[in-house]
């Protein structure tokens, strides 16, 4: 009798289980996928696309152009002693303090000497560093009255903290040694910038100054230390562009699923996608003049195809604006992601436009490589060179510091991703030369010892002419 009630239990049990499945089968398989713990979205982009639209399970990046544009690095000197400054905290002050356009443009546009320009960073100061040289009227939620300089391009704030020149602003060009001269509106005094700093400094990266093409480096007093990161990887589905960037209804050609490259085009828009790689690039062909822009709205029109197409989410920065073509760089934990030079570089994106007044976009370059878990128990500390260390191994070499624009700690993309399964980011020393960056241990090959003897053969034939 006791057996029969145990059967019948088990009975009982499998058929209201058998009615659960049914109704999660008929009515909503979302829900059974979740029940039976099936998670399949990022591995097999297949079956994610089967049970999810593109739309809603990836989700362009969230940042705007002002998150894109900010500073890259805050440097504060007090008391001939120069400091990076690191916490979140006091950025957050000091862009509150920004925010409501405290800057307010003179009419002085001057260009300086190299011994004048040097002279600029005597005393005590705070300067604002940013990736690329861009012209001041887009920082427009800083800087107040700028329209007769709308496209000076500036990639440094310098303001004095000294009290015999308590209100002055300049808007530097590094790369000409030229500045605009601004000052500082009456809601917001250095002395008050300096007080923000001042009391709190101990807690701050303390830098040596090195002369650099566009002014200092400032590079640690104390090698740091600084992990590496792995992470495994997704690649992006190809449906997700296409859904995209043919979203307007037109018809176009289907390409071959053997091949390694992908291209879909009709008249107007060209999709290739490289398999092999994993990278696309994307065409529009143009159809009629554009009207003339500003080189402001030229650089605010680059950020459309990243507000669209890119799927990275954290932090992005515009790294380049040089010859028609924006680089917008992938960040993580604050630092910049380069890849070799001679190999994909999984860290940009570029943004092609026109080489017109209309500055019209016609190409867009990017990864379908993208970030899915943090493997946290493979990141190791790296140590990472001084900059005294910095400075004497570019001499060892033959190389001089000041010829270098940027000098910055950021990781390197592996390029051994075990078939784009996952990837280990190194932190390392890298350093920028007309517009290309390269890391420490490059500078130290053959190949970039061609390349510096080649730069400086021409900078003597074009002085000698």
């Amino acid at each position: 009798m006791k057996e029969r009630n145990i059967i019948t239990l088990f009975l009982a049990f499998f058929v209201l289980v058998s009615l659960l499945f049914s109704y999660y089968l008929l009515y909503d398989v979302t829900g059974f996928s979740t029940l039976i713990g099936r998670d399949q979205s990022k591995n097999t982009v297949d079956a994610n696309i089967a049970t999810h639209s593109n739309e809603e399970y990836y989700q362009a990046t969230q940042l705007k152009l002002t998150d894109i544009l900010t500073f890259k690095n805050v440097i504060v000197r007090l008391d001939d002693q120069a400091y990076k400054v690191n916490q979140d905290d006091k950025l957050k002050t000091l862009l509150g303090y920004l925010n409501n356009q405290a800057i307010e443009v003179q009419d002085k546009e001057e260009s300086l000497s190299p011994e004048e320009f040097n002279q600029l960073f005597n005393g005590n100061y705070l300067e604002l560093q940013f990736s690329a040289n861009l012209p001041l009227s887009v920082y427009d939620q800083w800087i107040k009255n700028w329209d007769k300089h709308e496209d000076f391009p500036i990639n440094k704030v310098l303001i004095p903290l000294d009290e015999n020149e308590e209100q002055i602003v300049y808007l530097i060009d590094g790369d000409k040694k030229s500045y605009v001269q601004a000052e500082l509106n009456s809601e917001l005094s250095a002395d008050e910038l300096a007080s923000l700093f001042r009391d709190e400094k101990q807690d701050f990266t303390p830098v040596h100054r090195f002369l650099g093409a566009q002014g200092f480096h400032y590079l640690p007093v104390d090698g740091p230390k600084v992990d590496s990161q792995e992470y495994t990887l997704e690649l992006l589905p190809e449906s997700l562009y296409v859904s995209k960037m043919f979203s307007d209804g037109s018809d176009y050609s289907v390409p071959d699923s053997n091949s390694n490259m992908s291209i879909y085009k009709n008249y107007q828009y060209t999709l290739e996608i490289n398999r092999q790689q994993q990278k696309l690039d994307y065409v529009i062909n143009r159809i009629s003049q554009g009207e003339r822009v500003s080189k402001k709205d030229q650089v605010l029109n680059s950020f459309a195809p990243i507000s669209r197409y890119e799927f990275w989410n954290h932090d992005f920065r515009i790294e380049d604006f040089n010859n028609s073509i924006a680089t917008y760089r992938r960040y993580l934990n604050g630092m910049a992601i380069y890849s070799p030079l001679t190999s994909v570089d999984y860290g940009a994106a570029f943004v092609h436009l026109r080489n017109d007044a209309s500055g019209e976009i016609y190409r867009y370059q990017s990864s379908l490589v993208n970030f899915y878990a943090h493997v946290i128990d493979q990141s190791q500390s790296q140590q990472l060179e001084t900059g005294q260390e910095i400075y004497d191994t570019l001499l060892d070499y033959g190389y001089d510091m000041d010829q270098f624009s940027k000098i910055e700690i950021a990781y390197e993309w592996q390029s051994d991703m075990e078939d784009f399964k996952k990837v280990k980011l190194i932190p390392k020393w890298f350093l920028t030369l007309d517009h290309k960056t390269y890391s420490l241990d490059a500078i130290k090959s053959e190949e970039f010892a061609t390349t510096w003897q080649d730069r400086m053969t021409n900078m003597q034939d074009e002085e000698e002419e």
